[in-house]
Order: C-alpha cells, then sequence, then structure tokens
C-alpha cells in the first residue's frame, strides 16, 4: 500500500507541476496580449495626433494663401 500512495502521491506531484506551468503559460499569453492592446490603442492615439497636426497645418496654409 505503501508503494501505491508513493506513485499516486509523485502523479499528483507531477499533475501540479504541468498544471502550475499551464497555468503560466496563459498568465504570458494574456499579459501579451494586454501589452498588445495597449500597443494599439497609443499607436491609435499617435495616429489621431499626426491626423490633427496635419488638419491644423492644411488650416494655416489655407489662412496664408
Amino acid at each position: 500500500m505503501n508503494q501505491l500512495q508513493e506513485h499516486y502521491d509523485s502523479i499528483t506531484a507531477y499533475h501540479n507541476a504541468e498544471k502550475f506551468s499551464y497555468n503560466q503559460a496563459v498568465d504570458q499569453n494574456h499579459e501579451m496580449k494586454f501589452q498588445e492592446s495597449d500597443y494599439n490603442i497609443e499607436e491609435s492615439e499617435q495616429i489621431k495626433i499626426d491626423e490633427n497636426f496635419f488638419i491644423d497645418h492644411i488650416n494655416i496654409i489655407e489662412i496664408i494663401c
């Protein structure tokens, strides 16, 4: 019975280690998606700033001309 308990314990320990590794991989995947989302938001905001700068520049040229 002692060998059976040791075998069960080793299987349980292996399962817990695999579950921990899986959870870490999932967490890293979510973190990468959050970072990608943040980057896309920042890039979108930069595009809006560039568009506004371009529009302001065009308006100044129209006023001068």
